[in-house]
């Protein structure tokens, strides 16, 4: 089973790869890479060989990628996908590891990775505005933007459907 801090070290070895819409590739020494911030989502759960936690048939988070989005995501789209393949959350509740759904403007449509970080929680995330995966403290400016909170793990706190 993969740890939550298993996951933040996955995601920091993506720190550096460039922004590249719909871009599923991690850095290296022969390139740059390129993703977006769901490519980063897919990346790690690729390369550490996650499972959705609520799909019977064990498959790997990976398989259920989609690359037929724009540049400004449909956000309902995006919320329910991640409501169906993992656990959500309340933010009060949020822990390192956690997936954050963010908006920008009224519409979801960014994506990170919640972090532990000097002085509280961090954001590791594909910022297309800087140009690539990037980790930041998680400070108001982003905990503002927060539209969801979503867990590879069952922590007991899950929201009840609605």
């Amino acid at each position: 089973m993969t740890t939550r801090e298993q996951i933040i070290t996955e995601a920091r070895s993506w720190i550096g790869t460039k922004f590249h819409h719909q871009g599923r590739l991690k850095k290296s020494a022969a390139n740059h890479g390129g993703c977006d911030c769901l490519g980063l989502l897919v990346g790690v759960a690729r390369d550490l060989q996650m499972h959705s936690p609520k799909n019977k048939s064990r498959a790997f988070l990976s398989q259920f990628d989609d690359t037929a989005y724009t540049r400004i995501p449909n956000g309902k789209k995006l919320q329910e996908r991640l409501e169906n393949l993992l656990y959500p959350v309340d933010a009060k509740n949020m822990d390192m590891a956690d997936v954050l759904l963010l908006k920008f403007g009224r519409n979801p449509q960014h994506l990170g990775i919640i972090s532990d970080y000097p002085g509280g929680f961090g954001l590791i995330h594909c910022f297309r505005q800087v140009g690539q995966v990037v980790e930041h403290r998680l400070d108001d400016y982003w905990r503002e933007k927060i539209v969801g909170v979503y867990s590879f793990f069952d922590s007991g706190f899950r929201l009840s459907p609605e």
